[in-house]
């Protein structure tokens, strides 16, 4: 069977901005920047990630700033950052974050981006929990360190104390209650710490100015807070950094992999997965069902109406791949009219430790779906070849 599709431009341009984008060495240490619009930005403030990036390099230290965001939410005021094109954007922080939520995904995030120090702010709980955020934080913030941990165990953690913020669409007694989740920060950070995984707890509160250092207007910190708490992330990264472990050799994803690949405990749904080296890029189709069976009533003419045919592509580094989903619709069985159109809705992570198994961490933003799902090869016909590229990358 001879499979024909086109490459979208936009994974075209995608390719070319990552040729631009600050190369890391294959030693840099991996950081992560985990939390809610504190660690995204809003209203046009970066946050802190700006300050901090050009701190530590000017400190000399090799870091790679990692996560499936490189956005800003609200779009960028670049006249408060001059040198916005130069920093590395990459993060794990999404407006309204809460550190349930975060928990529930932090494996796939760890997966994802392998990192070797995270870096976690996520005060949103106060404001949708009130009160309530202490017993938040106790519960899960610790789950949160224990999923990364079960990906690499020797990840170090900074949890970031809530600055002294104010916002009157949160709960009005704010003053009280940011001080006891603050204190349940610190308790989290006591219980989880470990010689071979660091857990700190970093203080953004005390000393945070909010006449000088926060915005009522954008409901975060200005460009003063936002350097007063990068300069509280420096000084406890400067206790962690030395304690990183050089990583060993990682699998290098290759031509390979190239198969029919699936999880056995959904038969019946699978991938199919066709790597370009040259380029670098991954084509994937993903052979699945409706998140809700249809109605006994509804028919198709050909195949059953519950069936979906998904579509992904994107470029890879290492042993990870980046790629953007696709729906196609519109068309009809065989025909040339009317032309298919497609629209990119979510993304998709591909981790490989090895020739024979691998991880699809994925989110659909239309019907809300993240997930993760353990993938092995359908046949092992191809795992030489994989295996015989593999060491040749590695030499």
């Amino acid at each position: 069977m001879t499979c024909r599709f086109t490459f979208p431009r936009l994974a075209m341009l995608f390719l070319a901005w990552l040729l631009f984008m600050h190369p890391a060495a294959a030693d840099s240490i991996r950081i992560m920047p985990v939390g809610d619009s504190d660690t995204e930005g809003y209203g046009g403030l970066v946050s802190y990630r700006y300050d901090l990036w050009f701190m530590l390099r000017e400190a000399g230290y090799d870091v790679d700033f990692v996560g499936r965001n490189g956005l800003t939410g609200g779009g960028v005021d670049f006249d408060l950052y001059p040198r916005y094109e130069e920093f590395d954007k990459d993060h794990e922080g999404r407006y309204g974050s809460l550190t349930d939520h975060l928990a529930d995904v932090a494996g796939g995030m760890a997966e994802a981006n392998r990192p070797d120090v995270v870096l976690f702010l996520n005060s949103h709980d106060i404001c949708e929990y009130g009160a309530n955020a202490t017993v938040t934080a106790r519960i899960h913030l610790p789950r949160l360190i224990d999923n990364i941990r079960a990906v690499n165990p020797n990840a170090h953690f900074l949890l970031g104390q809530a600055y002294a913020y104010q916002a009157t669409f949160c709960d009005p007694n704010l003053p009280e209650i940011i001080p006891l989740f603050n204190d349940e920060i610190a308790a989290v950070a006591e219980m989880k710490d470990s010689a071979q995984s660091r857990v700190l707890a970093v203080d953004h509160y005390s000393g945070f100015d909010t006449d000088t250092m926060f915005s009522a207007a954008r409901g975060h910190a200005n460009r003063a807070g936002e350097k007063f708490i990068s300069e509280n992330w420096f000084d406890s990264l400067e206790v962690v950094l030395p304690l990183v472990e050089p990583s060993g050799e990682t699998f290098t994803i290759n031509a390979g992999l190239n198969d029919a690949w699936y999880d056995p405990a959904t038969n019946g749904q699978g991938f199919l997965l066709t790597v370009y080296e040259d380029i670098p890029l991954i084509f994937l189709a993903w052979f699945t069902f409706d998140t809700e069976r249809p109605p006994n009533e509804v028919t198709a003419q050909l195949g059953e109406p519950g069936h979906r045919w998904l579509t992904a592509q994107g470029p890879f580094t290492g042993n990870t791949a980046t790629l953007d989903i696709n729906i196609s619709e519109g068309g009809i069985f065989d025909s040339a009219a009317p032309v298919p159109q497609n629209r990119i809705d979510g993304t998709i992570e591909l981790v490989f430790e090895d020739c024979t198994s691998g991880t699809v961490n994925y989110e659909i933003e239309s019907v809300g779906q993240v997930g993760q799902i353990s993938i092995q090869r359908v046949a092992d016909g191809n795992v030489a070849l994989c295996q015989v590229l593999a060491e040749g990358d590695a030499q």
